[in-house]
Parts: C-alpha cells; structure tokens; sequence
C-alpha cells in the first residue's frame, strides 16, 4: 500500500493519490488521528505508530513505518506530508492489542523504576553511580513483569520541527561501530532553519543508544546542513508526559545486554557497544552535539569502561551543548569522556563543553579507569560535568553554567565539574558560572581505582587535572607539560559543596608543575570549599569575594578533596597576585597555615567583610597567612575574630618584608600559641595603623603584636577614628606589643606619631611575666617613641580615671634590668601591678622629663604598663586597748572618679603589741591600690566628743591629700578625759582629738 498525505500549515488538508489509494481511507485516517487526539488535548493533532512492527523512520517530507489507520496497524512508505504540528505517538504492540485506547496497552505499561522487590537493592534510574547493576535490574523487571522488547529503531530527520511521545518503548537495537548515526533512537537536523525534536516522556522507556549530531559535517547521502558553518540551531528536547520539569515518564539509556559488552563489527571485530559513541549523542566519526535540552522526566545515561565514551554530549573529539531545565538526570561514565559535556579524546583533544543547568536534579559521575577495545585498563582524569578529556592531548576550553537546581557530580581523580583533564598534557580551562538563590550543589573529586591502577583525587570545580608530562617536541610545544587547567568562576547565589575549587591539579611530580591559573569572583551564596589558583602562564591570578559566606565544613570530610593542606578558604601561589575580599564572611575554615587564606600574591585587601572562627592547624596565620616578601595588605573596616593559630599570628602572619594598612575595623579576639595574638610581623615587615583596634588577643609573647627584627608598628594620624590597643593578652611578655631583638643597622620599632588630630587608646593589656603593654629587647636593637598619655582616648579604661603614666612592669630578676629604664637596684626589679600591696615606690618613665628627656630611652630595654601612681592611705589609731576596735570610713574627694566608698576597721592591742612611732605606740591600718588624690577618713563607731569643741559630738575628720608620702598617713589619738558630771559612757570616758 502506498499512501500520499499532505497536512499543510494552516490545518487544511490536501490529499493527493499515489498507487491508487482511496480517498475513503485517507479520510479514515485523519479521522483516527483526530478521534484519539481527544484524549490527550494538549498534544493536538497526534498520530500512533507502532515500533513492534518494524523500524519508523521521518524524514522532511517522507515517513515510513507502522501507523494506526483504519482501526488497524497498516505499513506506510513514502508517504509525503508535513508533520509541523503533529504529535508522532510511539507504542510498542507486538500482540495488536491497540484498538484506538491506549488504556488497551496497560500490561505493557506497568512501572519498572521501582526499587520495590528488587533483589539487590538498585535504585533505577534514580542516582544510581553503578550502570551495571542498574540496566540489568531494568531489564530483570522488564522481563519478570512480561514487557515486550524490539530490535527495531526509530529515526528523525527534520527541517522544522517534530514531537514524539515515547510510550514504554524498550528497543534493544544497537549499532556498534565508532562511527555510527544510528542508535535506537536518533535524529538528524537537515536544514538551517529552526530544527527541533521533542521527545515526550510517558512511562519508562529503554534504548542502548541515542544518536543526535549537528554540525557541519556530511552523512551518507547528502549534507547535513549548509556548509558555513556550524548548525547550533538544531535541538533534541527531553520532557515529561505531565508538563515542564515533572519527573514522570522516564528514559533509561546504555548498552542493551550489559551481560555482552561487546559486538561484532564487520570491520573491527568485537568492539564495546557504545564504543567512542555517546550514549546519548554523537558518534566518533559525527561528533558535535549542540542543543540536547531536558526540560522534564527522569532520565539515566550510563556508560561502562568498555564504552570509552561520554553518557550525554558531543561525540569522540565533539563538542556538547547540553541544557538541562528541569526533570531529573543521571549520567555515569568510566572514560575520557564527560557524564555530561564534551566528547572524548584519545590522541586529539577531548571535546568542548557548553553545559547549562537552570533547574531539576542531576547526577553526574565519572569512574576514571577505562579499558580500550583490546581490554587493556588506562586512566586519565575526566570530569563529571564539562569538557572532553585526552590521554594525550590538551583539551578545549569549556563552560558550565548553573542557574538553578540540584546537581551532584563526582569524578575519580578529574575536576567534577569543569575542564577535561589529561594522561600527559596540560588541563583544560573551564568558564563556570553559578546563580540563582535555590541553587544547590555538591561537587567532588575522589581518589580511587586499582592497586596496579591508583587514581589521586584532584580538584572538585575548575580546570581540568593536568597530566605526567613526558612529552617532547612539537607535542610539547602544542600541549605543555602537565600543568593544572585554568579557570574563571563567578558565583553569585545559591549553595556550594565542593572540596577544591579553582585551577586544576597536576598528576606530574615535577615540582615545577602548577595548578592552573584563575580569576575567581563571589558575590553572593554559601560556600563549603578551598579556592586554589597559582600564576602559571597567564597574567596574575585573582579572588575577588563582595558578598556570600565561605564555610569550610568540608575540611575534616574525607568525600571532599583540599588539594592543598594550607589555605583553608583561599590558596594562591602567584607572587603577583591579588586576593581582594570587600564583603561577605569566611568562618570555620581551617588549614595548615592560613587557616582563611594563604597566598604568595602582591596584594591583599579586606574591606568591610569578616573572617572568624579559622583555624592555622600546624603553623602560622589563623586568619591570613601572607607569604610573598613585599606584599602589600590594606585592611580597612574588617572584622577579624576569634582565628587560632598553632604557631605564630593567630589573625595575621605577615611575611618579611610585607606592609599592612590598617584603618578601622576589629581584630579582636585571635590567639597564637606562640608569638603574636593579631599579628606577626616578619624580618622588615611593617604595620600602619591609621585607626581600628586590636583587642582581646593572646598569645605567649605578643598579645596584641610580635615584631621580629627590623619589623615596626606605627601608629599616626588618621582621618577614619581612633585606634585601640587594649585587653590583649599574653602569657609571658608584652600583653599589648612585643619587640624581638634586631640589630643595631635594622632595629625593630614601635613609633607613635601623635598629635591634635591623632587619637589612641592603649592601655589594658596583660602579660602574666612582665610588660603588660609593650615589650622592647633593648641593648640597642629595638627603638620605641613612647606614645603621650596626654594624645590617648582613655574613655574605656578599666580601672577608675586617675591621671595615668607610663610605668616600669619588669618581670623579677630580668639580666637586662640595668640597660633599661630602672634603678639599677636588683632589689627594687618588681611588676607594676606589686606596688598594690606595698607602700614602696614604682617608677614613672620618665620620672622627671625636665630633667630625663623622654628620647633617652627609646633604645633601652623597656618593659612598660599605663596606669597611675598608687597611693597607700595609713591610717594610725593610738589608746586603743585590747578588744577595743574603731571604724574608719574611707572617701575619695572629687567628682570626676567613680571611686566606691570603704571601711577599715583597727582593733586594740597590747601595748607591746603596737607598733612605736617616735615614742608613741599605734595601731596601724593601710589601704593600697588607690589613684593619687585627696581622701576624707572618718572615724565611726563612737559617741563623739570633740576636745576642740567640746559643746559638739560629732565624728572626727580628716581631709588630705595622699598623692605625696608625706600626705599618706591618717592620725588619730585616743585620750581620757574628765568631763564633770556629764559623762557620755557608764565607763571612763573616752575623748579622740586630732594630733597636730
């Protein structure tokens, strides 16, 4: 029978006759197609085919095949019509059980993706990693369940546009030459208008391979599109029978008999099934594939080592354009090749990647050993997601694009997602963008394969993994020698999971070999990752972070991969580099050194953004480890808190040389085990502080700041506030700042330039030994400008508002007491903090500058604490006999201290028990720890009679001032006296009297 149908594009209908076909028949035709129709609206006009039958091939103009026509299954061939806005509707109905309802096919519709009764627990088609296993329990349910299968294919070529819904189809064609263009399924744009094929999803379908190609090569029989250039307008769209992004109806795809991974070719023999062909995609020989687009359904593309293929995307050497919208995907492959992206590449480059993700779940994997078609098992470390990867080439630049959804991608030693890797070669470089607040993303890189075969892990997000180098000459030249792959990242929303992301690892152990250059940019978003990037052949690497958080969660997860043990959040080995964070946070990172951040680069800058709670594990830099000799750090308004270092800077370790700026901004709360609790500063490293504070750090020497020789702190004038040494701590000596012995030529420095506009606050800091505000070596090797007292904010000092000084506050039986500021009277070495309970005297540096100029000391030994001069109030009661007692109350005089009221009570004694003054004997009493000023004593506890007015009884009171020696004792005398007949006791009276 030869049937001539034409449908044009306004819906009329016009019928011409070949082979003498009745127009009765046609008639019946379109009305079975129209009659069916009704039951699925959306679809329109739709026509049912009939895969069991025999093979169904479209093409522009021609069909050929099985079709439902006059209630019967009825072959067609060449017939002409166009099918722009009909719906091929494909069933499998090898018993003619099809009457017109597709509910007629309901036994061979029943679900197979179920894990219910399934005997070894395989999840199909649902993020399975294991492809084995999953196409055989496919097939095990199939058959239990009495599924038909065919060996029949179906096959579109279009100029405009087609739509088939695949309804359970289970084909077991497959094709197993490299340089295939036909898989169970496949299509062939032929034109350079708009070529689009959708593939309806409805129940659980089955192919050993899908074969999609556009580009500019020909097929047999005639080109497949012009030749200027590259057909991108062509696209192979996946969606779901229930509408954009549901997961129902799903595609499983992989070799067909997973029990007989190879076939016979007639001209190589036995050869893998889907051997250099993607499994869903290209072949060898028709390699690109743009626009493979999934907009819906549950989709499986697995491939086994044998293949030596790509699951989704270009074919061997090809490019994959691949855009996933919404359903749920999982790729599986064990090659050169990507799960998802650009084709493999043997001894050419593997294929570029234009991935884009904008929303559904997909899982990727890529296993990393495969064997070649002799059995023999080789490596090279490929991406799950993105470009093709080499054994022997560089690969081509790719980019990966993620806007929305869920995606899971892990590779065994290659970047899970990003540039394809290579067996000898450089990386390639990877462009990855990645948006969109609902975003979620987990990415590794894992180690693995044999015991003949180890496979290290690499990086998780970036440039490809570079090779073992070996190369030489021209391939040299053309490939390099093994280099990580470079990479642009840009982030600016979503939820990050990954180990390292950034350039590529390297596989040679050339020490000379570098992961791959990057320019990383981070908006916004949640980040769980290391950034690692180092010079390599490009200009200067650079990490720029505005906003978003980077969570180093992942440190202590052996699933997520740090190439790099220093650098907890960033690692950049390029001397001229640039870290620059101007926003978000980075917390809860933790590294050997640098628990943040780790670079060699030139310039480093954090700009309102916040680095807490990281952790140098082993070394030096809680926050920022800077290790390039002369880089340049500006810190302005950053929040710096609660980082731990193991060794030196528990904030910052600055590397010789190196110069920091600093205004505004708090760095509070750093510890270092050993030197520095904000900063360490290196040989000649120097520090500016405009304003800002250092505050409540600690560390064994150098709470606030350590400075090895020839390093300075300045402080000057700034424009920005005041600035604020104050509450550091440390455990041995120089609670606020340490100087660390230099040399006579390059002493190390602490310079104060003070002046109207010039505000600071130091004071508060605590050193368990000695030194509870700053520490200086002295002999001549350190120099200090000792900052005015009179220039200081001292708004927040702890310790009641007396007139402050710079005190001496050795430790005891310091050797370098003599070279210092003292007396040089060993007996006399003592903590300021000691003169609390002694009325001996400290000493004030300067004592009298009038005749000590201030300059005099500023290459001594100095151990030095701000506070006041403290008095020692006594206060001497004589006639008290035993078991007597009188109170005193104590009161400061002045309205500018908040000093609280106290009370001393003196109890009688003997008379040998007394202390003899002069020849009178007394009962003494001594407050200390108190600010130099005028004290009122009042005596309580008594019935008063004043001797200077007897016709009074009040309290006798004494005002003085204590801020002299001479002014520090109290006087008063108990005497007996005859008051007649007005006695105020029972007893002898008692009458107190102030001694003159």
């Amino acid at each position: 029978m030869c049937l001539s149908i034409k449908k044009e594009m306004n819906m009329k209908n016009a019928i011409s006759h070949r082979c003498g076909t009745a127009l009765l028949a046609v008639f019946l035709f379109l009305a079975a197609g129209l009659r069916l129709s009704a039951q699925i609206p959306d679809y329109g006009q739709v026509y049912y085919w009939n895969l069991s039958k025999g093979n169904i091939n479209f093409t522009p103009g021609t069909a050929e095949g099985y079709i439902w026509l006059n209630n019967q299954w009825t072959y067609v061939d060449n017939s002409t019509y166009a099918l722009t806005d009909a719906v091929m509707w494909i069933v499998l109905d090898p018993d003619n059980r099809f009457n017109g309802d597709l509910s007629s096919l309901a036994d061979y519709q029943r679900p197979v993706t179920t894990t219910s009764g399934n005997s070894n627990g395989v999840n199909i088609v649902n993020n399975s990693g294991d492809v084995a296993a999953t196409l055989k329990e496919w097939k095990r349910v199939a058959e239990l369940q009495g599924r038909p299968s065919t060996d029949h294919w179906i096959s579109v070529a279009c100029n405009v546009g087609y739509s088939i819904v695949l309804d359970n189809i289970w084909s077991t064609y497959q094709e197993g030459s490299q340089g295939s263009t036909q898989g169970g399924l496949s299509f062939k744009p032929q034109s350079d208008q708009p070529c689009v094929l959708n593939v309806v999803l409805k129940g659980d379908n089955r192919f050993g391979n899908i074969f999609y190609c556009s580009h500019a090569l020909q097929y047999p029989g005639g080109p497949l599109v012009p030749s200027s250039g590259l057909f991108e307008q062509a696209r192979l769209i996946f969606k779901s029978y229930k509408g954009f992004g549901s997961t129902e109806g799903t595609l499983t795809v992989g070799n067909i008999d997973p029990d007989a991974r190879y076939l016979v070719d007639p001209v190589n023999g036995e050869v893998p099934m889907n051997f250099y062909n993607s499994v869903i995609g290209g072949s060898d020989s028709f390699e690109d594939s743009y626009g493979i687009q999934i907009d819906g359904g549950t989709i499986y593309a697995g491939a086994q080592p044998e293949d030596v293929c790509t699951a989704i995307g270009g074919g061997g050497n090809g490019i994959g354009a691949v855009t996933i919208n919404g359903g749920q995907v999982t790729a599986v492959t064990s090659s050169t090749g990507t799960a998802i992206g650009g084709g493999i590449g043997w001894t050419e480059k593997g294929g570029k990647a234009i991935v884009t993700i904008t929303g559904g779940d997909v899982y990727a994997y890529n296993k990393g050993l495969l064997r070649n078609y002799e059995g023999d098992i080789h490596y090279v470390p490929a991406a799950a997601i993105g470009g093709g990867s080499s054994f022997k080439r560089k690969c081509e630049d790719s980019s990966v694009t993620i806007s929305g959804g869920t995606v899971y991608a892990e590779s065994v030693g290659g970047v899970a997602i990003g540039g394809g890797g290579s067996g000898f070669a450089d990386g390639g470089k990877a462009t990855i963008s990645i948006s969109g607040a609902s975003t979620k993303i987990w990415a590794k890189s894992k180690s693995g394969g044999t015991a003949s075969h180890p496979i290290p892990a690499g990086t998780s997000i970036g440039g490809g993994t570079g090779g073992i180098g070996g190369l030489t000459g021209d391939e040299l030249a053309d490939n390099g020698p093994g280099n990580g792959g470079d990479c642009e990242f840009s982030m600016t929303g979503g939820t990050l999971n990954a180990g390292s992301v950034g350039g590529g690892s390297s596989n040679n152990p050339d020490p000379d070999i570098t992961i791959g250059h990057a320019v990383v940019n981070i908006e916004g978003g949640d980040i769980r990752a290391q950034f690692v990037m180092a010079k390599g052949s490009r200009d200067h690497c650079e990490f720029k972070m505005s906003g978003g958080t980077i969570e180093n969660s992942v440190i202590n997860d052996p699933e997520y991969h740090l190439v790099k043990n220093d650098g907890g959040a960033v690692w950049m080995n390029d001397p001229d580099g640039k870290v620059s964070i101007t926003g978000g946070t980075i917390r809860n990172c933790k590294a050997s050194s640098g628990g943040a951040v780790y670079t060699t680069g030139g310039e480093v800058t954090v700009n309102g953004a916040t680095i807490t709670e990281c952790q140098a594990s082993n070394e030096n830099g809680g926050a920022i480890a800077v290790m390039s000799t002369g880089a340049a750090v500006t810190l302005s308004n950053a929040t710096v808190t609660k980082n731990t270092a193991h060794v030196n800077g528990g904030a910052f370790f600055l590397s010789p040389n190196a110069t920091v700026t600093i205004t505004g901004g708090r760095i509070s709360g750093n510890t270092a085990l050993q030197n520095g609790g904000a900063f360490y500063g290196s040989e000649g490293s120097k520090i500016t502080m405009l304003s800002g504070s250092i505050e409540d750090n600690s560390a064994y020497d150098g709470g606030g700041v350590y400075l090895a020789s020839d390093a300075k702190l300045t402080y000057t004038t700034g424009s920005a506030g005041t600035g604020f040494i104050r509450r550091n701590h440390a455990s041995n000596l120089g609670g606020g700042v340490f100087l660390a012995k230099g040399t006579t030529t390059a002493k190390t420095q602490l310079e104060f330039v003070m002046n109207s506009s010039t505000s600071l606050g130091f004071y508060d800091n605590i050193a368990e030994v000695g030194a509870d505000d700053i520490y200086a070596f002295g002999e001549g090797t350190t120099r200090m400008t000792i900052p005015s007292v009179n220039g200081m904010d001292l708004g927040g000092y702890s310790l009641f508002g007396a007139t402050l000084q710079w005190w001496e506050d050795y430790q005891v039986d310091d050797p370098r007491y003599g070279v210092g500021t003292g007396q040089g009277d060993p007996a006399k070495v003592r903590r300021y903090r000691a003169s609390r309970d002694t009325v001996e005297p400290i000493w004030r540096v300067p004592r009298d500058p009038a005749v000590t100029p201030l300059s005099s000391f500023e290459e001594k030994y100095l151990c030095l604490t701000l506070g006041f001069e403290y008095g020692t109030l006594e206060i001497r009661r004589s006639g008290l006999e035993p078991r007597e007692n009188a109170i005193y109350k104590i009161e400061f005089v002045g309205t500018s201290l908040d000093r609280p009221t106290q009370y001393v009570t003196i109890l009688g004694t003997t008379e040998a028990e007394k202390t003899v003054i002069d020849g009178v004997a007394w009962n003494i009493a001594r407050v200390g720890f108190l600010p130099q000023g005028r004290y009122k004593v009042t005596e309580l506890n008594w019935t008063w009679y004043n001797a200077n007015d007897p016709a009074t009884s009040t309290p006798l009171v004494i005002e003085q001032d204590i801020s002299t020696e001479s002014g520090r004792v109290y006087l008063f005398k108990n005497t007996h006296a005859d008051l007649g007949d007005t006695p105020l006791h029972d007893e002898e009276l008692k009458v107190n009297e102030l001694i003159p």
